[in-house]
């Protein structure tokens, strides 16, 4: 039996990305754990033949003040995530999440950062989305021209989100370094239908763009697929 004859695919997913850095860094200049350059965020994206998983990562831009780089964490946490979703048949987001935080802790590879994390995964059959959000990125589901569907933000406080962290020992005990679990994301689900738009996004396109120019921005777009 084929691999495409186990799924029923109810759904075809067209997935793509776009950043605008800040600081577009020189070129060749990318440290090889990115990617591409999209500043301090980083993301995911894996096509499997019965669901479509996707995560964006936003790098606390304070790090630099101390001489590191934000992005290498939040790349990092998303390469691991990644990783984890690819080998499972069935990922759930949350074990995407807490998988891919402790494959970071464990390489101990990244010697200070943080960053907030957005996992999804679409089950291609159902039509369910499944999300585990920590911090200030998310996602929207836009249908019919309107938002149906938008994940809350973890905050402690203005300007402070939840992230995941990843300390030197001497910074450990200073209580206005935050070091949140991945078992404080808030976990949730919603069902998308044929034609609905999924945004993800970092606080750098839900603190600029109001979502209404979102949906403009886009029809054009959708128009063409």
């Amino acid at each position: 039996m084929s691999e495409s004859s186990i799924y029923l695919k109810k759904f075809n997913i067209y997935a793509a990305s776009a950043s605008q850095p800040k600081n577009p860094r020189p070129t060749g200049t990318l440290p090889a754990i990115c990617k591409e350059d999209c500043g301090e965020d980083a993301y995911f994206i894996l096509d499997q033949p019965s669901f479509s998983a996707l995560g964006i990562a936003d790098g606390v831009g304070g790090w630099t003040f101390l001489g590191y780089d934000p992005s290498l964490f939040a790349w990092d946490l998303m390469n691991c995530c990644k990783e984890c979703a690819t080998t499972n048949s069935w990922p759930d987001p949350q074990d995407i999440l807490v998988g891919g935080y402790n494959k970071v802790v464990e390489k101990n590879e990244i010697e200070a950062g943080s960053s907030t994390a957005c996992i999804i995964t679409l089950d291609k059959t159902t039509g369910t989305v499944y999300s585990s959000n920590i911090g200030d990125s998310g996602f929207i589901v836009i249908r019919d021209g309107k938002v149906v569907y938008q994940t809350h933000e973890l905050q402690h406080y203005f300007n402070a989100p939840y992230q995941l962290s990843v300390l030197p020992e001497e910074m450990k005990n200073d209580p206005i370094n935050i070091m949140d679990s991945p078992n404080d994301a808030i976990i949730d689900q919603c069902t998308v239908e044929e034609g609905d738009v999924i945004v993800l996004g970092t606080d750098g396109l839900w603190d600029n763009i109001f979502n209404e120019e979102i949906i403009t921005k886009l029809s054009s777009s959708i128009e063409k697929i």
